[in-house]
């Protein structure tokens, strides 16, 4: 779905958000990733590999997948010709002992992290909501609301400090090298979100999957409104209808739908982290979605109602005129 005003709707990435811009690059920071060793958290780790990040961190339930993400990323790594440090730690991120563990361990190891990116999720109970019962559903929000509240507020108040500013040299012609400063905000957090947030008919048999979506997804857009993006810039975005495992699970190939690039939103994921991504600060967008054309629509949108592409009730805007 295109957001009305765009004439570009991507399925594969585009040189503004390709890794290897370094106006993108990650050079110094520490990524983590929930959810980093498969399908889309996957190729967001290497995206932000081949963006030089010092180190990524891939989180999981499962410590063999993860080793296997972890070997894949050091070969993207030594075959890109990037520094990053690829790392694996065992987190169920519906586990608060489990989410304090680990938190605790990259404290211990002098580990700050300065961008998160929110990639596990529940995909819900495939039963209606009377059937999956209170704790089928609450079991979803643990993971899809709560985990999202924790991360968030763990990431937020770690207590070292992280990188404001880097100095970047880049060899463009034999004999010319430039340095270039670029100020980066403190943190920056990615959140994947979903368009059944809104588009309820795409998982109508699961139905837990939409609304505890939507909970999690609305309090990183009312935290954007409290916290400055030069503190703690939050990107919340819909990556794209990829074929991965979990598809391959389910009976489907890539014949099934016109799937997107999986390096789509694995780019955009690095762009999102950047400065230049400070206008979408608490919008929920698509990866799919040109985003030169993307600023031009949300500074419009904004000038006409202050929540454009933020959560709310269709039907009812925030202004009480007339009241």
């Amino acid at each position: 779905m295109s957001l009305p005003g765009l004439k570009t709707l991507h399925k594969k990435p585009y040189p503004v958000i390709y890794p290897t811009r370094p106006e993108l690059s990650q050079e110094g920071r520490t990524i983590l990733i929930t959810g980093g060793n498969s399908g889309i958290g996957f190729s967001i780790a290497r995206s932000f590999v081949i963006s030089k990040a010092k180190r990524v961190i891939v989180a999981s339930r499962r410590h063999d997948s993860i080793q296997t993400a972890v070997s894949k990323l050091a070969k993207q790594a030594k075959d890109s010709g990037s520094p990053t440090a690829a790392e694996g730690r065992v987190c169920d991120v519906g586990d608060l002992n489990s989410t304090a563990s680990l938190w605790q361990g990259l404290k211990d190891d002098g580990i700050h992290v300065d961008t998160l990116v929110l990639s596990a999720a529940s995909l819900g109970k495939n039963k209606p909501l009377l059937e999956a019962g209170r704790d089928g559903v609450w079991d979803d929000f643990e993971t899809n609301t709560r985990a999202t509240i924790d991360f968030t507020t763990r990431f937020y108040g770690q207590e070292s400090q992280g990188i404001e500013t880097r100095k970047v040299r880049r060899k463009y012609d034999s004999d010319q090298i430039i340095t270039r400063l670029y100020m980066l905000t403190s943190q920056a957090l990615i959140s994947l979100s979903t368009c059944v947030t809104y588009m309820r008919h795409y998982a109508t048999d699961r139905p837990s999957y939409g609304i505890t979506k939507l909970a999690g997804t609305d309090y990183l857009q009312q935290l954007a409104l409290e916290v400055s993006p030069k503190k703690m810039q939050i990107s919340i975005f819909h990556p794209g209808i990829i074929f991965n495992e979990l598809a391959a699970a389910r009976g489907m190939d890539d014949t099934t739908y016109p799937w997107d690039d999986e390096n789509l939103p694995g780019n955009f994921a690095v762009w999102a982290a950047s400065p230049e991504a400070e206008f979408i600060h608490g919008r929920f967008v698509w990866a799919a979605w040109d985003v030169e054309e993307l600023k031009t629509r949300i500074e419009d949108g904004v000038k006409k109602n202050p929540r454009f592409l933020m959560a709310g009730i269709e039907g009812l805007t925030a202004s009480i005129d007339g009241i």
